[in-house]
């Protein structure tokens, strides 16, 4: 019986996780799929070795206070793969463990195939990491269709497989569950992140955008996606603490897709929030802000210099989604760039065509089934 072993160290990885073990079982029904992943994975015919929630890391800060537990994490990982020996090793997204992990492996003399689905952002980190895939990974899925030209100067077989957001947003508009936030009034919505970090960092500058928009723009009511209920009480406090009273509405995760349909512009943390929010045609402005400390290391350290972040903007090549994120800015530019998306027609038009010449760049294909037949074509 062939076996997989599959890794997924965060939500966005998880979701992919699980679409991608239903592709594999439909394939292939004898398959041996074990890992690491969480809530969606575990739904799945799927062995979980440890919980996906353990590896909630990010940012330079929580690997240097925390180097003993991923140290344990990654080893006990390893020792698992290297005494079962999967035909095939599949690390989703996930890169600063997974790039370590693949290339641990092979030093350690992992035979098997390794795949890497999701690029690590080499547009951002550099080149190195191209290189590094390249030594140490057999087949790289990608969800971005300008990524695989970064990898053809490489002996690394490299393949667009389709943007899963387009697959989950067909999937959901099968049989779409509408929301009904405020009858009356047009909605802001907001979507803060799904790690307890990325809200730390961005949640209460978000609070002070829309408090400014309840304010200054007539008939607009807030509505707080909660991506992960066990950031509930932490939403919460942040929502205390504004004080927007009955014109603020939480809602939780298993609504983000409802409240992304219901919402007329949103403000979101950058990541693949960004690319749904396009593809639901909402005009949103994208907002990242890292502590000083990580500021520090991107700018000074890794000397990172980017014109654009947000993937939209990634994928055009120019501005679509307002966007502030490494850069210095000031609040009330951040609340000028929201309002214009409420209420200048001109504004709200030049993203909403943006928005279907991004469409026509990812295509319809549905990037689970298609990454399980590459995947499935590594087995002899």
């Amino acid at each position: 019986m062939s076996s997989i072993f599959v890794l997924a160290g965060e939500a966005s990885g998880d979701l992919l996780g699980g679409q991608l073990i239903s592709s594999l079982k439909k394939e292939s029904p004898s398959l041996k799929i074990w890992g690491v992943g969480g809530a969606k994975m575990r739904q799945e015919e799927f062995e979980c070795l440890m919980p996906m929630e353990e590896f909630q890391v990010m940012g330079f800060r929580e690997i240097l206070f925390r180097p003993f537990s991923i140290i344990s994490q990654f080893r006990t990982l390893r020792n698992q793969i290297l005494e079962r020996h999967p035909d095939i090793v599949v690390l989703i997204d996930y890169p600063g463990f997974n790039l370590r992990l693949a290339k641990s492996l092979r030093k350690k003399g992992f035979q098997g195939k390794i795949v890497q689905y999701v690029s690590p952002s080499v547009w951002v980190w550099g080149k190195g990491r191209i290189q590094t895939l390249a030594n140490n990974h057999d087949l790289l899925l990608t969800i971005l269709p300008f990524v695989p030209p970064l990898y053809s100067h490489t002996s690394l077989r490299t393949e667009y497989v389709g943007c899963p957001v387009i697959e989950d947003i067909q999937k959901y508009e099968q049989s779409p569950t509408p929301l009904t936030i405020h009858p009356h009034k047009k909605i802001l919505g907001i979507f803060p992140g799904s790690r307890r970090a990325e809200i730390e960092n961005n949640f209460a500058l978000q609070l002070e955008v829309a408090k400014a928009i309840v304010r200054d723009v007539p008939n607009f009511h807030v509505a707080v996606s909660c991506s992960q209920p066990q950031y509930r009480k932490l939403i919460d406090e942040y929502v205390n603490k504004a004080q927007l009273g009955d014109n603020l509405t939480v809602v939780e995760g298993n609504e983000t897709y409802p409240l992304m349909e219901a919402c007329d512009i949103a403000l979101a943390k950058s990541g693949t929030v960004t690319l749904e929010l396009a593809m639901f045609r909402k005009p949103t402005a994208v907002v990242y802000q890292v502590d000083r400390f990580n500021r520090f290391v991107a700018k000074h350290v890794l000397r990172l210099n980017l014109t654009h972040v947000a993937l939209t903007n990634l994928l055009a090549k120019r501005f679509i989604q307002p966007e502030f994120i490494l850069e210095p800015f000031t609040k009330e530019e951040l609340i000028g760039a929201v309002k214009g998306l409420a209420v200048d027609e001109g504004v709200r038009k030049k993203c909403l065509e943006g928005y279907e010449e991004v469409a026509d760049m990812l295509g319809k294909k549905k990037a689970s089934a298609e990454a399980a037949k590459a995947i499935l074509s590594l087995i002899g």
